[in-house]
């Protein structure tokens, strides 16, 4: 287990992602974070024209999807963590999964991306846990997050947005690119397990358009950021497996490879961080 020494507040700015149809739901999200956060933007894509910030609200326009709200967060404080909920995710108590977040970052220096425990994801669970000593008792080290709810941290954003994103619109592939990018650099990428939130999967647009864009996205990555890559995917490939048929001595073996690969990436990343 890390050990660690206590740090100053860490400043927290929360970025609520939202669209027409669920405005009421992220205005109910920032009230419950009014005193919780220190700044609260609500990003969305109304019909119209963009428009500036009234009342913390941005109106990016119509066709701006998560790839557009996401590269917008660059403006955010850059001593600040961001975190970024979606508007219609759904917690019982917003406020303490700010705290937790806040005494995360506080806490964990080597902390790059933080994220709730998310049954409503492909991404969970024994499916990206990597076999490494937890860094507390309820944070474990992940290969992924899903982006619906996550953290960010001041140290490592600039090295997110240094990324291309191509014509990704809908953002499907950046949250894997940028929990490999966390790994690469030496970043430790966590789950909290005492903060759960709810997610229906599904989307209102083409699954199909998103995951052309997201092949696009991932095809043209640097050799090290593809091995990541790789075996995030593999792991989640095997486990899924392991859950349909058992578990096997050959799958906990490649297992442990996989992870020996992140742990290995995260003792020498911290060299890139320049």
């Amino acid at each position: 287990m890390e050990i660690h020494q206590p740090r100053l507040r860490q400043s927290v700015t929360a970025v609520i992602l939202s669209w027409p149809d669920v405005e009421a739901r992220g205005q109910a999200i920032v009230n419950e974070l009014a005193s919780s956060v220190d700044e609260i933007i609500t990003l969305t894509n109304s019909a119209g024209n963009s428009t500036k910030a009234q009342n913390g609200c941005v109106n990016l326009g119509k066709e701006a999807f998560f790839t557009k709200k996401f590269q917008h967060c660059k403006d955010v404080n850059p001593d600040h963590v961001l975190l970024m909920i979606a508007a219609d995710s759904v917690s019982t108590n917003w406020a303490e999964l700010a705290k937790a977040v806040r005494q995360a970052f506080e806490q964990h220096k080597e902390l790059g991306i933080w994220a709730p425990t998310n049954e409503g994801t492909p991404w969970k669970g024994q499916r990206t846990i990597l076999p490494v000593a937890r860094i507390s008792d309820h944070l474990t080290e992940s290969t992924v997050v899903d982006s619906i709810v996550w953290a960010i941290s001041p140290a490592l954003r600039p090295h997110i947005f240094q990324l291309h994103f191509g014509e990704n619109k809908y953002g499907w592939g950046i949250e894997t690119l940028v929990a490999c990018q966390a790994h690469r650099l030496g970043f430790r990428v966590v789950v909290d397990q005492n903060q759960v939130i709810g997610h229906v999967q599904g989307s209102a647009y083409s699954q199909r358009d998103a995951e052309i864009e997201e092949l696009e996205l991932l095809k043209g990555l640097k050799i090290d950021l593809r091995l990541l890559l790789a075996a995030a995917q593999r792991k989640l490939r095997i486990t899924k497996r392991a859950e349909r048929t058992g578990s096997t001595v050959l799958i906990r073996v490649e297992q442990k490879f996989l992870g020996a690969v992140f742990e290995i990436f995260r003792q020498f990343g911290r060299t890139r961080r320049v």
